[in-house]
Protein backbone atom coordinates (compact mmCIF):
# COMPACT_ATOMS: atom_id res chain seq x y z
CA UNK A 1 0.00 0.00 0.00
CA UNK A 2 1.36 3.79 -0.92
CA UNK A 3 2.37 5.46 2.30
CA UNK A 4 0.02 8.36 1.06
CA UNK A 5 -2.68 5.89 1.18
CA UNK A 6 -1.59 4.66 5.01
CA UNK A 7 -1.89 8.22 5.77
CA UNK A 8 -5.29 8.28 4.69
CA UNK A 9 -6.17 6.27 6.30
CA UNK A 10 -4.86 6.41 9.77
CA UNK A 11 -5.71 9.84 9.70
CA UNK A 12 -9.51 8.55 8.99
CA UNK A 13 -9.82 5.90 11.27
CA UNK A 14 -8.05 8.25 14.06
CA UNK A 15 -10.82 11.12 13.45
CA UNK A 16 -13.38 8.18 13.99
CA UNK A 17 -12.26 6.94 17.06
CA UNK A 18 -11.93 10.66 18.56
CA UNK A 19 -15.69 11.22 17.50
CA UNK A 20 -17.06 7.91 18.45
CA UNK A 21 -15.81 7.17 22.06
CA UNK A 22 -18.92 6.55 23.13
CA UNK A 23 -19.76 4.12 21.09
CA UNK A 24 -16.24 2.23 22.02
CA UNK A 25 -16.11 0.25 25.17
CA UNK A 26 -14.60 -2.85 26.82
CA UNK A 27 -15.96 -5.99 27.54
CA UNK A 28 -17.15 -6.14 31.08
CA UNK A 29 -14.05 -7.75 32.56
CA UNK A 30 -11.09 -6.40 30.97
CA UNK A 31 -8.65 -7.22 33.44
CA UNK A 32 -9.52 -10.42 32.73
CA UNK A 33 -8.92 -10.51 29.19
CA UNK A 34 -5.92 -9.70 26.68
CA UNK A 35 -6.29 -7.46 23.70
CA UNK A 36 -4.63 -7.11 20.16
CA UNK A 37 -4.40 -4.96 17.48
CA UNK A 38 -2.71 -4.44 14.27
CA UNK A 39 -1.70 -0.96 12.63
CA UNK A 40 -1.90 -1.10 8.52
CA UNK A 41 0.91 -2.73 7.08
CA UNK A 42 2.53 -4.01 9.91
CA UNK A 43 2.10 -6.58 11.84
CA UNK A 44 -0.19 -7.72 15.32
CA UNK A 45 0.44 -6.72 18.66
CA UNK A 46 -0.74 -9.24 21.22
CA UNK A 47 -1.21 -9.81 24.89
CA UNK A 48 -1.83 -6.27 26.00
CA UNK A 49 -3.48 -4.90 29.36
CA UNK A 50 -6.62 -3.32 28.97
CA UNK A 51 -8.00 -2.22 32.23
CA UNK A 52 -10.79 0.72 31.44
CA UNK A 53 -12.39 2.13 28.60
CA UNK A 54 -9.79 5.58 29.31
CA UNK A 55 -7.43 2.93 28.38
CA UNK A 56 -8.40 1.59 25.21
CA UNK A 57 -9.44 5.06 24.10
CA UNK A 58 -5.61 5.87 24.63
CA UNK A 59 -4.25 2.94 22.40
CA UNK A 60 -6.97 3.61 19.89
CA UNK A 61 -5.60 7.41 19.56
CA UNK A 62 -2.01 6.66 19.91
CA UNK A 63 -1.33 3.62 17.48
CA UNK A 64 -4.39 3.98 15.36
CA UNK A 65 -5.08 0.66 14.64
CA UNK A 66 -6.53 -1.00 11.59
CA UNK A 67 -7.64 -3.69 13.72
CA UNK A 68 -8.38 -4.30 17.22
Amino acid sequence: MLDKDINFLEESFKKYYFEHFDLIHTHINPERREFGYQKFNSGMNRHIPIKSDKELHLLLMTNVPSDV
